[in-house]
């Protein structure tokens, strides 16, 4: 049952990035930018353009956008950085969400507010300095940009070892320096060192697979809750990416489709909607411990988007 890595995947998947438009809320210009000698306001700044990693959260480029629209643009904003929030044509993004799942949230689906059937290059997200969205966005009540981000993210560590071996002992056994290492490479972008932890909690190497693949599935923003799904059937066979979808959203993908197909072309013909991994369509017929181990993002998750239109939406 061994599932072998290959670490150029890895490399690539780490080495993804988003091109970000980031412009400011025009609210907010009008609110907080100082007036001329006149009485009247400048310009609303051009946007900032930053390259943002696909692995990474949006508090990792808080600084370089507070440089740009409060210190270069003269923006006066007295409130801490964990008050920065952004929005994609209205709707607020979860700051513990990674950027790259985001965008595939947003601009993958038929039925997502994006302008045109193709995912939008550069990105254009919205920047807030004022009226943060408590109702719908997770309030940092820290005066650390990083420290809830970093919560989050060791809480989903923990979540992924449950799954895979049925308790948190692999991570808690970890040393300190390993555990936090974990997110210290993952802010300072030091893929070659994340790799020699989490390659070890995440057994890519091992030949015993685990006990259930840590993954969530999305349709539209809405994550579907399933359960817990193991890599292989009761007679040892792999699990497919089209089985596991099956199990979570049959009315989607039926089983009667799986079971007329013997082709993956044929799979990938018929009428059930894609799936999308980190930007890419993913064919139906891939083993789903495979995918984990090659494509789940550095929280030790598989995240995947189902592109549905509002009427394919499960209820």
């Amino acid at each position: 049952m061994n599932c072998p890595t290959d670490n150029s995947i890895h490399r690539k998947i780490w080495d993804g990035q988003i091109l970000l438009r980031i412009s400011l809320d025009s609210t907010d210009w009008d609110a907080l930018a100082s007036k001329n000698a006149s009485g009247a306001l400048p310009p609303v700044p051009e946007p900032l353009f930053i390259h943002a990693r696909r692995c990474s959260y949006f508090p990792f480029i808080a600084k370089d956008v507070r440089k740009y629209f409060v210190e270069q643009c003269k923006l006066s904003v007295v409130a801490d950085d964990v008050e920065i929030w952004y929005d994609f044509l209205g709707s607020p993004l979860k700051w513990h969400y990674p950027i790259g799942v985001l965008y595939d949230i947003y601009t993958s689906s038929p039925s997502s507010s994006a302008p045109s059937s193709h995912p939008p290059v550069p990105w254009p997200v919205t920047v807030h300095f004022r009226d943060f969205p408590a109702t719908k966005l997770i309030r940092v009540h820290s005066s650390g940009l990083l420290d809830a981000p970093h919560d989050f993210f060791m809480s989903t560590q923990k979540e992924a070892d449950h799954l895979r071996n049925g308790n948190i002992n692999k991570l808690m056994a970890l040393p300190k320096e390993d555990q936090s290492s974990l997110w210290s490479a993952l802010v300072s972008n030091n893929q070659e060192r994340f790799f020699e932890v989490y390659r070890h909690l995440a057994g890519l190497d091992s030949d015993i697979p685990p006990k259930h693949v840590p993954l969530r599935i999305y349709v539209g923003s809405t994550v579907v809750l399933q359960e817990p799904i193991a890599p292989f059937d009761s007679s040892a066979q792999p699990i497919t990416l089209y089985q596991c979808l099956q199990s979570s959203l049959p009315n989607m993908f039926p089983s009667a489709e799986l079971e007329s197909s013997s082709n993956p072309n044929e799979i990938r013909s018929s009428a059930v909607p894609d799936v999308i991994v980190h930007g890419l369509k993913v064919e139906l017929t891939t083993p789903l411990l495979w995918l984990s181990r090659h494509a789940s993002h550095s929280d030790g998750f598989l995240h995947m988007v189902v592109c549905v239109d509002d009427t394919s939406r499960p209820s």
